[in-house]
């Protein structure tokens, strides 16, 4: 198999798209993909080996498994060492204790698994898991342990039967993750048997090339690339992943691979010579860009501005050089550290039995709570207890759908529902509070200023339900509004808006969606949020809330982009912070002593109670 220098000019667009994306860079949205990309890049390179080795009768599994453990352990290592000092000197423990976690799934690639049972990766706690990006590790890991052993028990009938049976097993993962999205995102997201097809991917093209160089056809090869930009431009948190919709940049980097042959524009482009150096050291950097990001959110020090995450990319490239040249290239080449095999299956098991020692202590000390400062476990107790009077406000399980409590299952939550008070049946116009955890707190404030209300709300639903992609809790919203919403209505949105829902379209399609749907319709904007909340409080106490920084950037896209749109009258827009801030300048999560959040972005009760008294008097002047 020869050298191309453009496969290493791909990884370089897939590791930056990834970096830009998890650095909140807003054009690409998309640049999750990037993962994506290296599975079909991952699959086709080490086909593309095995079928060198197969085809003249010499591959051996030690050797292969050898192999994957010089490419991949020294660097993931390092990085996860270095991770410690940094989680133990700015994380509380519940998030040692994840971190300690993260650390024995790391040693056991079952990162996929470990992640699929906290949250969602697009959620906002993945923002302080350190690893998280690890599950992609873990998949291509697990692929590794199945793959060549089906390849060796199929070689025997020829290639033309594997491909055949190739093809089969992408086909049952593509129709796979195509059901999972819309049943079991999550583990859709994290899990093998949906991902399976994008690795199959690329090995499918070392089947087609076998061996040889890629087709120079300049159109397929550009509209590969094209393909590929597009995702990471146009997609964004909403897209099902994966799905049919990952068959643009699957499809688009098999292009790439297939006709991207020397003399191509394509070629030309990813072959320059900036574009290899980044391909070069693209694995290190992403193993370090993550935990950089993590880091800079977790400090408290300086805020993690747009401008700041910009440079820790760069910072992230820095390292990854420094990576790639004193920790990858020292273990592989004609003169590699620990020259037998032996020495590298022992070497591997040792360091991983460090790190999983490690991960295994930070857990059993329950993430060490006496190395925090006096008053911790004090703040932490109030802390605990403002969020339970949260959920109690909420109606968590009850009247919020978010599979915890009493009723967690989508049926079950539907058949107990019982959240339109009798008065309102009586009254006209009615008042419904729709949408996430943030229309809950909205729906809590109301209810703690007496004012009767519908609650429809279910946690991380968008404003927009019919869109592709909505998770499959939001049924809950559909429903219940199929049952209760009347024309003559007023209806109350509010949201945590994700950076792709504060644009123009978005938000105009949020207007036109529901204004003809009620009497009248009051969109709340969003709230500032205090990345850093429970990191401040808990470390430094109260009084290091009132220095504490917004993140504004969200609230000032929305404002903005409001700013440009005719709104129809039947429309009202509500800044919901000005409803617990006179001054938005001087917003701070604490009050006169009181904590106004419970975490960087949901409400105490104290901030509900005083929302509601000026939402109140925000309906009573619009005529309810």
């Amino acid at each position: 198999m020869h050298y191309r220098p453009d496969i290493d000019g791909l990884r370089a667009v897939a590791v930056l798209s990834v970096i830009f994306y998890h650095a909140g860079i807003v054009f690409f949205s998309g640049g999750f993909i990037g993962v994506d990309v290296f599975f079909v890049l991952s699959g086709y390179l080490i086909t593309a080996l095995m079928l060198k080795d197969m085809s003249v009768g010499r591959f051996s599994l030690l050797h292969f498994y050898e192999r994957r453990a010089r490419r991949i352990l020294p660097a993931l290592i390092v990085v996860a060492l270095a991770c410690i000092p940094f989680a133990w000197v700015l994380m509380v423990p519940a998030q040692f204790i994840d971190f300690s976690q993260s650390l024995i799934a790391v040693a056991t690639f079952s990162s996929n698994i470990l992640f699929l049972r906290e949250s969602g990766y697009f959620e906002g706690a993945a923002e302080l898991k350190p690893l998280l990006h690890t599950w992609s590790l873990a998949v291509e890991e697990q692929f590794y342990l199945l793959f060549p052993l089906l390849l060796m028990a199929l070689w025997r009938f020829g290639r033309s039967r594997v491909v055949q049976v190739l093809i089969a097993i992408l086909l049952l993962s593509l129709a796979w993750s195509e059901w999972g999205w819309r049943h079991l995102p999550d583990a859709n997201f994290y899990l093998l048997p949906s991902r399976a097809w994008e690795l199959l991917a690329g090995s499918l093209c070392a089947f087609v090339l076998q061996g040889g160089p890629a087709r120079a056809r300049n159109l397929p090869a550009a509209a590969g690339l094209g393909m590929i930009l597009l995702a990471v431009f146009l997609y964004d948190t909403s897209t099902p992943v994966p799905s049919l919709y990952m068959l643009l940049p699957v499809g688009g980097t098999c292009l790439v691979i297939l006709f991207a042959g020397p003399g191509t524009w394509v070629a030309a482009l990813l072959s320059t010579r900036i574009m290899v150096a980044i391909g070069l050291i693209s694995y290190s950097a992403y193993l370090w860009h993550q935990p950089l990001f993590v880091f800079a959110r977790l400090q408290l020090w300086i805020p993690p501005t747009p401008v700041a995450m910009l440079g820790l990319s760069a910072v992230s490239l820095a390292l990854g050089w420094l990576s790639w040249r004193y920790v990858e290239q020292p273990f592989r080449g004609n003169r590699p550290l620990l020259p037998t095999r032996p020495q590298v299956f022992t070497t591997s098991a040792l360091a991983s039995a460090v790190i999983l020692g490690a991960g295994f202590v930070g857990y059993l000390a329950n993430g060490f709570p006496t190395r925090l400062p006096a008053g911790y476990e004090i703040r932490q107790e109030r802390l605990a207890e403002l969020r339970a009077v949260r959920h109690a406000d909420i109606r968590s399980g009850v009247c919020n759908f978010n599979r915890k409590g009493p009723h967690q299952t989508l049926e079950d939550f539907l058949g107990h529902w019982d959240c339109a008070p009798e008065e309102q049946g009586a009254r006209a116009p009615r008042l419904i509070v729709v949408g996430d955890s943030h229309a809950a707190d909205i729906s809590s404030a109301l209810t703690l200023n007496g004012i009767d209300h519908i609650q429809i709300t279910s946690s991380a639903c968008p404003l927009l339900l019919d869109k592709a992609g909505v998770p499959p809790n939001c049924e809950v919203i559909r429903r219940l509004l199929d049952k209760h919403l009347r024309p003559d209505d007023w209806v109350i949105l509010a949201n945590k808006f994700q950076p792709h829902e504060v644009t123009e379209s978005y938000i105009r399609n949020v207007v036109e969606e529901w204004a003809p749907r009620s009497a009248r319709t009051l969109l709340l904007a969003p709230r500032f949020e205090f990345p850093s909340f429970e990191n401040a409080f808990l470390m430094q106490g109260a009084a290091r809330l009132d220095n504490l920084q917004p993140e504004t950037e969200t609230w000032q896209d929305f404002t903005e982009t409001v700013a440009k749109l005719e709104v129809p009258e039947t429309i009202r827009l509500i800044d919901t912070t000005s409803l617990l801030c006179a001054d938005l300048a001087q917003c701070s999560p604490v009050k006169d002593g009181q904590l106004m959040y419970v975490d960087g972005h949901h409400f105490s009760g104290e901030a509900a109670r005083q929302v509601g008294a000026s939402l109140a008097r925000k309906l009573q002047a619009e005529g309810w």
